[in-house]
């Protein structure tokens, strides 16, 4: 079954359960690390149904997902990723 495009919620950058409500308005640096167990499993969409390219676009900064470990964090931190 292809997934079929969730539409944004209202306003999601005023909805405090939101991610991008999380990190609008943030200084997030050059690119910004994220967990991979934030999204949907097997899927680029996040579990409040914003897509990783949407959250990418809207805060204009490189996202990279890592694993969950310290050490894969660690490593994408440092740049072995």
């Amino acid at each position: 079954l292809a997934r079929q495009p969730h539409p944004l919620p209202r306003n999601p950058g005023r909805d405090p359960r939101t991610i991008l409500a999380q990190l609008q308005d943030k200084p997030l640096g050059r690119r910004l690390l994220l967990p991979q167990n934030v999204l949907r499993s097997g899927e680029t969409v996040f579990l409040d149904d914003l897509t990783l390219e949407e959250l990418k676009n809207t805060l204009q900064v490189e996202i990279n997902i890592v694993k969950s470990s310290g050490y894969d964090f660690i490593d994408a931190v440092l740049g072995r990723d």
